[in-house]
């Protein structure tokens, strides 16, 4: 999970971080989110940001165990 430490923006605005250049000018957005939206889901992962303003913005990124059966090196 990733928060950031600036003051957020709307919820009703969250769904629009998707949408390429959907530009809610005081918040910036561009490609970045799109983009990361996008590969996680060519990872079959999920997304989601959760936004208000005075509460910061945490983007949260869930990524299935794609080889359960191996276990992982402990050195």
């Amino acid at each position: 999970m990733f928060q950031t430490m600036d003051m957020g923006f709307p919820k009703e605005e969250t769904d629009e971080v998707f949408d390429p250049f959907s530009h809610v000018y005081a918040y910036r957005f561009g490609m970045g989110l799109p983009l990361i939206k996008q590969i996680v889901s060519e990872h079959m992962g999920e997304i989601s940001v959760k936004s208000g303003i005075g509460e910061g913005t945490t983007v949260t990124m869930v990524f299935p165990v794609r080889w359960g059966g191996i276990a992982p090196k402990t050195d």
